[in-house]
């Protein structure tokens, strides 16, 4: 079993020959032999996984939009939260409701799960895939609710998903003002309130603590990038490259 591993491994290692060195793995004689085959086949799947990159940050500040891009620049797969049609007035009202309910994340959080979980199952085959959310954006709108009711369910839900968290986040930034003036431009009734907006920039600011508490977190400023221009894809997708994937510490 051991012998056959070591030729598969060989096999794989002339294709990846830079990548494994990189790890810092390395073969001695000894009673140490068969861990380091081990570990070396661990590495190896994780070479040949793809990977879930998540864009978070305040509502309007930009994720959808810039999720979309990626995965058609790169001719992947995208998973989005969802704009006018997939948010029912019910689910709407409930969410953006100035009353905190027991009830006001369910469809969030189950949307999130859901969108993460087919993201790490096509990343199991080899596909990179972007995904508008995460489990780290849950727990910045924990942070930034004020209620009684919905914290402990949060709270309960993030401990029991936390496997899910994407490879790599990258959280976009911008001002309050543009902030409020996407949100405004985007023209959901239900989030013309002072009460949406406020709560957009607590989100916001909780979302930039990410980066200090995670590897696998970067922050971009997106306040004078536009989405639509190849040389801020093309900054994206090298700051994506840049960032400490969570798969070998979900390994380990």
């Amino acid at each position: 079993m051991v012998l056959f591993v070591i030729v598969r491994a060989r096999s794989i290692v002339a294709i990846r020959r830079i990548r494994i060195a990189e790890t810092g793995v390395r073969f001695s004689p000894g009673p140490h032999l068969i861990y380091q085959v081990e570990v070396l086949v661990v590495i190896l799947n994780n070479i040949m996984k793809g990977e879930v990159v998540a864009f978070i940050g305040a509502p309007g500040v930009g994720t959808s939009f810039l999720t979309r891009q990626m995965a058609c620049r790169n001719c992947n797969p995208s998973f989005l939260e969802g704009e006018e049609g997939i948010f029912t007035s019910t689910i709407l009202s409930v969410l953006n409701n100035k009353i905190d309910t027991p009830q006001r994340y369910d469809w969030l959080a189950e949307r999130t799960r859901l969108m993460l979980e087919r993201a790490h199952a096509i990343a199991g085959i080899g596909i990179t895939s972007y995904v508008d959310g995460d489990i780290l954006l849950l727990e910045a709108w924990l942070n930034a609710e004020i209620g009684k009711q919905s914290p402990p369910i949060l709270r309960k839900w993030i401990k029991a998903n936390s496997h899910l968290r994407a490879d790599k986040v990258i959280v976009l930034t911008a001002p309050g003002q543009k902030i409020q003036e996407n949100i405004t431009r985007r023209g959901r009734i239900s989030e013309q309130s002072d009460f949406i907006q406020q709560r957009a920039q607590r989100i916001g600011q909780e979302c930039r603590k990410l980066e200090g508490k995670h590897e696998h977190v970067r922050i971009l400023d997106r306040n004078n990038l536009e989405f639509t221009k190849t040389e801020t894809l093309d900054l994206v997708d090298n700051l994506i490259k840049q960032i400490p994937s969570l798969i070998y510490a979900k390994k380990y």
